[in-house]
């Protein structure tokens, strides 16, 4: 599973972020230091598995691939993001848990699939991030209460710019502040986002827009 899965974060510390550019809201994440965003107190409480829920009785094969406990670290880390945007965005968002749990069961239930049509056992990082951000994308887990917020209609999107960028940049060791990169990396967040917003996005998409915008890391 995804490395990142390890990591906790902390609410406090939170950048002040403007609330008027599409953009705004995806830097300042991006910009975090490390302590902002690793836990530095309670370790996440774990939850009842998702799958024992009677809501969620089709999706009882997946524990013939997937232990509870990965599946329910796949739901703290995701909220724990989650959370983290949230309180970065100073805006009136609420998570839906309930479609955050569809939304990762949704994911497993596809990489179930990949898995064993092709025989394998473990799946890359650019796979995990381009399943889990389609997922997201479908369910909206992130509910905007806020009126006259036309400018941060797409909060999911946002969010999942975030995570995407995140993880690639955090692959890649690249600082973000050094300005040759910024330039470079506000460019594709740019495409990105709205990529995300109008275009129609599934995983292989995703999957070869991250891999290809981690090549030209690469090849920097």
């Amino acid at each position: 599973m995804d490395k990142n899965n390890n990591h906790e974060f902390t609410f406090a510390e939170e950048p002040e972020l403007p609330q008027n550019s599409d953009s705004d809201l995806i830097e300042a994440y991006l910009t975090q230091s490390p302590s902002q965003k690793a836990a530095a107190s309670k370790p996440t409480v774990k939850k009842p598995s998702i799958v024992q829920d009677s809501k969620y009785k089709s999706y009882e094969y997946l524990l013939d691939k997937f232990s509870e406990h990965v599946m329910m670290d796949r739901m703290d880390f995701l909220a724990e993001k989650i959370k983290v945007f949230i309180a970065g965005s100073k805006l009136n968002i609420q998570l839906n848990r309930h479609l955050l749990e569809i939304a990762v069961l949704d994911y497993f239930a596809d990489i179930y699939r990949l898995k064993d049509f092709h025989q394998i056992d473990q799946i890359n990082l650019i796979k995990i991030d381009a399943y889990t951000a389609c997922w997201l994308l479908k369910r909206h887990p992130l509910q905007l209460f806020d009126e006259n917020s036309h400018e941060n209609t797409f909060i999911n999107e946002k969010f999942v710019c975030t995570y995407l960028l995140s993880s690639l940049l955090n692959l890649a060791d690249i600082d973000c502040d050094e300005q040759s990169n910024k330039e470079h990396i506000d460019g594709f967040i740019k495409h990105l986002y709205y990529h995300l917003k109008y275009r129609t996005t599934n995983p292989q998409t995703l999957e070869l827009m991250l891999t290809s915008f981690q090549l030209g890391l690469n090849l920097k």
